[in-house]
């Protein structure tokens, strides 16, 4: 019986861990604060200030970003912050300093924020689900109509214009 109770509860706590989203205050205010410091200081010349959007990199914010990582974790845009950015220095992010930007991004992009700071592991963060849309959302509150269409197409314009800004990026390097 003991037994049972043992396999019940530990089913009953990973079910629930599944189950986090980014809708469950998963980083807090102060991490946000520095992760939008790192971000002025490492990401704004590309991405624009706040993560609008800038002439050589896509915005990080809004409901294309959201449809391109929706469905996936928030370790899946934890990895991409620190082994891909920022350009000429891929991979020199600590996990901390990843976690802080990646608050930041879930900052800008309205997901509430909550008590306990981000982890700095990738591990830790394949867990959280990123979910776009709202809990209670309604269609009419900007849900599409076929969901996973709309997000392959905006990962394969994501795809596009992050290949196109690589190259570039690789151009400059070699012409200067």
């Amino acid at each position: 019986m003991r037994t049972l109770l043992l396999v019940v509860a530990c089913a009953v706590t990973i079910a629930a861990q599944a189950t986090r989203s980014t809708w469950d205050g998963i980083y807090t205010e102060e991490q946000a604060k520095r992760g939008a410091d790192l971000f002025d200081r490492e990401c704004a010349g590309c991405h624009g200030p706040a993560g609008a959007g800038g002439s050589m990199a896509p915005a990080l914010v809004g409901a294309a970003f959201s449809a391109n990582y929706d469905g996936q974790t928030v370790g899946d845009l934890f990895d991409r912050n620190r082994t891909t950015m920022p350009p000429r220095k891929e991979g020199q992010l600590s996990g901390a300093q990843a976690a802080d930007v990646t608050a930041f991004i879930l900052q800008v992009n309205k997901f509430p924020a909550g008590q306990t700071e981000l982890a700095t592991t990738s591990m830790m963060l394949k867990q959280i689900k990123y979910v776009a849309q709202g809990p209670g959302s309604s269609p009419d509150q900007g849900a599409w109509a076929d969901p996973e269409a709309h997000r392959a197409s905006v990962r394969q314009d994501a795809w596009r214009r992050d290949n196109a800004f690589h190259t570039q990026c690789d151009v400059h390097r070699v012409v200067h």
